[in-house]
């Protein structure tokens, strides 16, 4: 299963919305110049990612991390690039952490009605089932919002 480069170039979209972003509103790109960036774009992130493969195979990992790539970086002499994307990285994982925290209060903040409607069919159950007087009804646990409260090794002995 021979592969070429060309099966890893980066998408064409993705390349032009960049360089359409860092160019002045009215300069026109040709296409040829398009599949240029795309081609050294493509390039540039196998050299890249083959670099910080081999220090992760190096540190007996299989999973590539964002210090590899700083690394791989720093070794190909491009380590005027790391502050850049370090800050890029950094306002990635916070923009995904706020969509979390959005989701978590999104839930929070819409209660479901649905369980009284939970209600009404178990209470129609019962009245399907045999008449299980002896049996205790079955009830969740709640779960309430606690504190946890951490002991010092001298509290615990007074």
């Amino acid at each position: 299963m021979a592969q070429k480069v060309e099966d890893f170039n980066l998408p064409l979209t993705a390349i032009t919305k960049i360089v359409k972003e860092a160019i002045p509103e009215g300069v026109k790109v040709t296409e040829a110049a398009k599949a240029a960036l795309n081609k050294a774009a493509s390039v540039f992130v196998l050299y890249a990612t083959s670099s910080a493969n081999s220090l992760s195979q190096d540190a007996n990992r299989k999973r590539l991390l964002a210090k590899d790539i700083f690394d791989a970086l720093d070794d190909l002499d491009l380590d005027f690039l790391i502050p850049p994307l370090h800050n890029s990285l950094k306002e990635f994982r916070k923009s995904v952490e706020n969509k979390k925290q959005a989701k978590v209060s999104k839930r929070a903040s819409n209660p479901v009605e649905e369980p009284e409607e939970e209600e009404e069919e178990e209470d129609d159950e019962d009245e399907q089932q045999p008449n299980n007087q002896g049996a205790a009804p079955q009830v969740a646990p709640q779960q309430a919002p606690f504190e946890v409260i951490e002991i010092d090794s001298d509290e615990e002995e007074g």
